[in-house]
């Protein structure tokens, strides 16, 4: 079953991807093939509506059912015949669904495999197929009671348990490898969570109304809310929070949100200002603090954001507006709110403020209301959006049971995954990724500790200290460090019962190896980029010895050659000298030359034939010997005077 309607999630987006019509349209081809499986006669709807859960894991009500018999009629599946749908099988023989089916089913297995190696490598957890796929599927729906509760009763796929901290925090480690590591595993998470999406149509009273815009209806956002939208959580907390806004004004809707959380979002950036440089601060869980600590906010850029928080706000298209006047009519019993909110939520004693703004804000939100009671989200004049799953579930029962809102009204506080789904479901091409960056948001917030877990281990490291049993600065690592958060996380998988007496100091030792291993990593890194820069520059060293030694080849071989030519020039001149020289010492005269110094010319060739004549008597010269010197010198002055000019 649980198999089933992972898959049967998955179909639901490959049905939108391929018809790419309307949410009606998304489920004819389950409709279809349950009929061809039950072979009726005539089609029965309660056999229908079982066939659907029986064999895909969906749980369809009955008047979604009938409107998507009408639709199938017009596809041509079935016919009507005096109120009753009578299959046609001819068509239904066409249907190619089980091919669609089995594509997807592979790339379930393959994904369900991928998280059993994970578990198993990861935290030595050893899950069955069966476990694995539960777990999946509870992460995957584990919010649908928010939005069952707000809508209607019933849901669009078999029942879940709440999932386990443990398991939790398991599959958000495992969306963030598949984020990080693992496109093709991410690629069908993407298919499943969307196709979840899309199924929670089904929880719609009226399909063909999901995609309505919003009619004067003003949107108030919560702090949190609004913190993550600013970008003080992480990128991958803030791009489905801004979407989410931008959805919102798009379908219609006026986003504001009360001065008064405008001035708690101060308060909480001032005393993440205050303890940015304090060994001391205490600041609860503190993800704004942990994000601008991590991240190298330093108190003078906390200050900057502070003086322009209002202007930040309003860029984002959020007006900030008063809360109403009190209204004696429209009063409730703020104290008594109080005591509930008190009760539900579990406020810590540091978090006095943070309820009176809850309280606050519903009290004003139903002022705002007038006392009206409203059945549709699009017109219900005013509503308060939180990340507080439990405060939406304790206001909604606290209006309802005192009698100030009748049953089945839109509560006054929704939580933004529930406005996600509904908005996301009006308009799907205009955030497609919506869903995905939820997830991811929400996996990374994973790697906080809760509230409740981190009080205990504030309380237990502060004892530890004030006995003497770790030093200030152990205090302080795992006070501060985000490896000891992440120690925290890994040790507890986010189970408050997990954190045991001696976790701090395992905690404290594996922060002080990490930072070690860290250190020695670095070096090492250090070291491997010194030899890379040392081969590196060998390298040029070489290159540049190269380029040199090739320089000087080409200058030698252009010295011997230009010696070479002006060395033979020489010898043609010296014979041509010669050759007067020895035709002058013949008898007869030689004619006159036009040109008076040509005159010149026997006498120069005789005096050098005499002068070579008597050195080859005395010394054995030959006139080749010394056209050789003569090569081998030019050529060594011509080589130094072109490297002087060429080489450096």
């Amino acid at each position: 079953m649980v198999s089933q309607a992972i898959s049967s999630l998955a179909i639901l987006k490959v049905n939108w991807d391929t018809l790419h019509r309307d949410y009606i349209e998304n489920f004819v081809p389950f409709v279809a093939q349950c009929i061809l499986l039950l072979k009726p006669s005539v089609v029965s709807v309660s056999d229908l509506q079982s066939k659907m859960l029986d064999e895909f894991g969906l749980q369809v009500p009955q008047n979604a059912l009938k409107v998507i018999l009408k639709r199938a009629v017009k596809r041509g599946y079935c016919r009507r015949e005096e109120q009753m749908y009578v299959p046609n099988y001819d068509a239904l023989n066409r249907l190619d669904f089980e091919s669609t089916r089995q594509r997807v089913l592979r790339e379930h297995s393959a994904l369900i495999g991928k998280l059993i190696q994970f578990a198993s490598e990861k935290y030595a957890s050893q899950l069955q197929e069966e476990e694995a796929e539960r777990v999946l599927l509870a992460y995957v729906t584990q919010r649908d009671v928010e939005l069952i509760s707000y809508l209607v009763s019933g849901t669009p796929i078999s029942e879940t348990k709440t999932i386990p901290n443990r398991d939790y925090y398991l599959l958000n480690i495992f969306v963030r490898h598949l984020y990080e590591s693992d496109p093709e595993g991410f690629n069908y998470l993407d298919t499943v969570v969307k196709g979840h999406m899309l199924a929670n149509a089904l929880i719609f009273p009226d399909l063909t109304r999901v995609q309505s815009r919003f009619h004067r209806t003003a949107v108030y956002c919560d702090t949190a809310l609004i913190l993550r939208a600013l970008g003080y959580e992480g990128s991958a907390s803030q791009a489905p929070c801004k979407e989410l806004i931008d959805l919102l004004y798009q379908l219609g809707a006026e986003i504001q949100c009360f001065r008064h959380t405008h001035d708690e979002i101060s308060s909480i950036l001032y005393a993440c200002m205050r303890a940015l440089d304090s060994r001391g601060g205490e600041i609860g869980s503190g993800r704004t603090f942990h994000y601008l600590s991590d991240t190298g906010y330093k108190q003078s850029d906390v200050e900057l954001e502070l003086k322009r928080l209002g202007r930040r706000i309003e860029a984002m298209g959020i007006k900030i507006v008063d809360k109403p006047e009190y209204s004696e009519h429209l009063q409730i019993d703020e104290g008594d709110l109080d005591k509930v909110l008190q009760a539900d939520v579990k406020y810590g004693v540091e978090r006095d403020r943070a309820r009176l703004h809850d309280v606050d804000c519903l009290s004003a939100i139903y002022r705002l209301r007038k006392g009206r009671d409203r059945y549709d989200i699009e017109d219900c004049g005013a509503l308060f959006v939180t990340c507080n799953g439990t405060l939406c579930q304790s206001s909604q029962d606290f209006f309802h049971k005192r009698d100030y809102m009748a049953e089945g009204t839109v509560p006054l506080a929704i939580t933004d995954y529930t406005l996600t789904t509904i908005l996301w479901l009006k308009r799907p091409m205009s955030a497609p990724n919506l869903p995905l960056k939820y997830i991811v948001a929400q996996s990374y917030a994973a790697m906080n500790p809760g509230d409740h877990l981190w009080r205990k281990y504030l309380t237990e490291i502060s004892s530890l200290k004030d006995r003497g049993d770790i030093s200030s600065d152990d205090y302080y690592l795992l006070k501060a460090a985000p490896l000891a958060r992440v120690g925290l996380m890994d040790l507890t998988m986010g189970d408050e019962e997990a954190f045991v007496e001696g976790t701090p100091y395992e905690i404290l030792e594996r922060v002080k190896q990490t930072i070690k291993a860290e250190e020695v990593a670095r070096l090492e890194e250090e070291g491997k980029r010194r030899a890379e820069v040392e081969r590196e520059l060998q390298f040029e060293r070489t290159r540049s010895k190269e380029r040199e030694e090739s320089q000087i080849q080409k200058i030698n071989g252009l010295s011997r050659a230009l010696a070479r030519w002006l060395s033979k020039a020489t010898f043609v001149i010296l014979m041509v000298l010669l050759l007067f020289g020895a035709y002058a010492s013949f008898p007869e005269s030689l004619p006159n030359f036009r040109l008076f110094w040509l005159n010149y010319l026997p006498s120069i060739g005789f005096a050098i034939l005499t002068v070579v004549g008597i050195l080859n008597l005395i010394f054995g010269f030959t006139l080749r010997d010394y056209m050789n010197r003569l090569e081998v010198f030019l050529a060594t002055k011509i080589e130094e005077k072109l490297t002087s000019w060429f080489l450096p």
